[in-house]
C-alpha cells in the first residue's frame, strides 16, 4: 500500500512502517519547502493579482448602489412589501450622486464584459511571444489606472464610464491566458490542481474581501464615500505591481534566486513542451470535447458573474438592505467559495496521486457541483425574502 506521506520510493524499500511521529514531521516538513519555494512566491503573487484584479471588477457592483439615486414613484409597487424601508438594517431612500435610470446601470455593469470577450484568445499567443510576465503585469496596473480614474470619468457622464469599463474589461481579458503560460513554466504536474487554485483562489478571496469593505466606505462622509473604493483598489495595485517585477519571471530558467534543488525538481516534472508548435485551428475548432468545456464554462460563469454583478442590486433595490448589509450579505457566496476550492483541490490531487478517481471523472464530478448548486441557490435566493 503507498504511503500517505513522505518519500514513496524510500519507504516501499523498508518493510517497517516508521513511526507516526517521523512520517508527520516529513509532510510537516515537505509542507514548509513548498511554501517557502520560488514557484510557490510566484504562486503567491498570482493570488494577489487575481485578487485585486477581481476586487477592482466587482467594486463597482456595491459601490453603484450608493452612487445612482433611487428611482421613486411615489406608488406602493415601487416599494417591495415584504421588505419594507423602514425595517431594522434595511435601506434609507438616500440621495445618490447619478441621475442614471435601471437600463443605463446595466449597461455600466455588462461593459467590463463586453470588453472581456475580445480578445482572449489572441492574448495567449501575445503572451507566449511578449513573456508571460510583464503581459500579466502591465494588464493588472492598466486596469488599476483605470480604476483610479473611474470616479472622475464617472462625473462626465454614464457613456464615458461604459467605455472606462470597456477597457478595463479588454486588458483584464488577458491576465488569464497570460498567467497559465506561468503556471505551465512553474507548476510540476504533481502539483497542478493545488497551484492553479491557490492562484484562482485570489479571485475568489478578491470578491469575498471587497464587497464588504466598499459597503463600509460607502458609509463614510470622506469624498462622498464611494469613491474610496476605487482609490483604495488602484493604489494597491501599483504597490503589487512594484513587487511583481521583483519577485516574478517567466520561468524557473530565468529566475535569478531559485535554487539548484528547485530548478532539477520542476525540470524533472515539467509538462512543457519547449518546441514552437503551429494552433491546431481546425482540430480546435471541430473538437467535441472542447466545445463541451466552452459551454460547462460558459454556464458556470453565467451563474458566477450573475452573483457578482447583479446580487448587490437586488438585495438593495429588491430587499432594502442597506450599503454595509448588502456588502457583507453579498462576500458570503464567495467565502464558501474560496474555503471550498482550497479544500476540494487538495482533496482532487490526493484521489488523483493515490489512483482512487482519474483525471477525467474527478474534473467533471468537480465542475458539475461549482454549476449545478450554485445555480439552484441563486434561484432559491429569489425566494428568501429579506430575513
Amino acid at each position: 500500500m503507498t504511503p500517505m506521506f513522505g518519500n514513496s520510493d524510500e519507504l516501499s524499500r523498508s518493510n517497517e512502517k516508521p513511526p507516526i511521529a517521523d512520517v508527520f514531521d516529513t509532510h510537516q516538513e515537505k509542507f514548509l519547502s513548498r511554501v517557502r519555494s520560488t514557484r510557490y512566491q510566484i504562486a503567491l503573487m498570482g493570488f494577489f493579482g487575481f485578487f485585486l484584479n477581481y476586487a477592482m471588477r466587482i467594486n463597482l457592483s456595491v459601490a453603484l448602489v450608493d452612487m445612482v439615486k433611487d428611482e421613486i414613484s411615489g406608488s406602493d409597487d415601487d416599494i417591495n412589501q415584504n421588505c419594507p424601508v423602514n425595517l431594522p438594517n434595511s435601506s434609507k431612500l438616500d440621495d445618490g450622486t447619478f441621475e442614471w435610470s435601471s437600463s443605463q446601470q446595466a449597461k455600466v455593469l455588462g461593459a467590463f464584459y463586453y470588453g472581456y470577450l475580445t480578445i482572449q484568445i489572441p492574448a495567449g499567443y501575445v503572451a507566449s511571444q511578449l513573456g508571460a510576465k510583464h503581459l500579466y503585469g502591465l494588464a493588472v496596473l492598466a486596469t488599476g489606472v483605470f480604476t483610479l480614474l473611474t470616479p472622475s470619468v464617472s462625473y462626465l457622464g454614464v457613456r464615458y464610464l461604459i467605455a472606462l469599463r470597456i477597457l478595463e474589461g479588454i486588458t483584464q481579458a488577458v491576465t488569464y491566458p497570460a498567467f497559465q503560460r506561468l503556471i505551465g513554466r512553474w507548476a510540476p504536474k504533481s502539483e497542478l490542481t493545488i497551484f492553479s487554485a491557490l492562484t484562482g483562489s485570489g479571485a475568489v478571496f478578491g470578491n469575498m474581501a471587497i464587497q464588504p469593505l466598499v459597503g463600509y466606505l460607502c458609509t463614510l462622509d470622506l469624498l462622498d464615500g464611494w469613491p474610496l473604493g476605487f482609490y483604495v483598489t488602484g493604489v494597491l495595485v501599483i504597490i503589487w505591481y512594484v513587487a511583481w517585477l521583483f519577485l516574478a519571471y517567466d520561468s524557473p530558467d530565468q529566475h535569478p534566486r531559485i535554487s539548484e534543488n528547485e530548478m532539477n525538481y520542476i525540470r524533472a516534472r515539467s509538462q512543457v513542451d519547449q518546441k514552437q508548435h503551429a494552433i491546431p485551428w481546425k482540430g480546435i475548432l471541430t473538437s467535441v470535447p472542447i466545445w463541451a468545456l466552452a459551454v460547462a464554462f460558459f454556464s458556470t460563469n453565467f451563474v458566477n458573474y450573475g452573483i457578482m454583478s447583479c446580487l448587490p442590486q437586488y438585495l438593495s433595490k429588491v430587499l432594502n438592505f442597506d450599503i454595509e448589509a448588502n456588502g457583507f450579505l453579498s462576500s458570503l457566496p464567495w467565502l464558501c467559495c474560496f474555503v471550498a476550492s482550497l479544500l476540494s483541490s487538495s482533496l482532487t490531487d490526493f484521489l488523483r496521486s493515490r489512483r482512487y478517481v482519474t483525471t477525467t471523472s474527478i474534473r467533471k464530478v468537480n465542475h458539475l457541483i461549482a454549476t449545478i448548486l450554485p445555480g439552484l441557490l441563486l434561484v432559491l435566493a429569489g425566494y428568501a425574502g429579506c430575513n
